[in-house]
């Protein structure tokens, strides 16, 4: 299906007919990412593992705790890695 020059985007039940949930999934994945990147609101962050995203106001949090309970990681919110505390993102510990 070319869709050269369009800048419509199909009709969400036509899309669910015709994809497979898998590929609808990570669709409206992409599309909410994307949404969330253009509403650029301070403080957001996303879970490194799953879509979820929150608000963290606390500058001096370094760590991601995410609320989704099908993930629940904690990841770094420097590098955005698995939980290393207290080594640094390098692998370094304090002194």
């Amino acid at each position: 299906m070319d869709t050269s020059g369009c800048q419509s985007r199909f009709d969400e039940k036509e899309l669910a007919r015709a994809l497979p949930k898998k590929s609808l999934e990570l669709l409206q994945r992409l599309r909410f990412a994307q949404e969330l990147e253009d509403a650029a609101i301070e403080g957001l962050e996303s879970c490194p593992s799953c879509p979820w995203a929150v608000v963290i106001d606390n500058p001096d949090e370094k760590l991601f705790r995410c609320q989704n309970e099908a993930c629940g990681k904690v990841s770094c919110r420097q590098c955005r890695k698995v939980e290393h505390l207290p080594r640094s993102c390098e692998g370094e510990l304090p002194v």
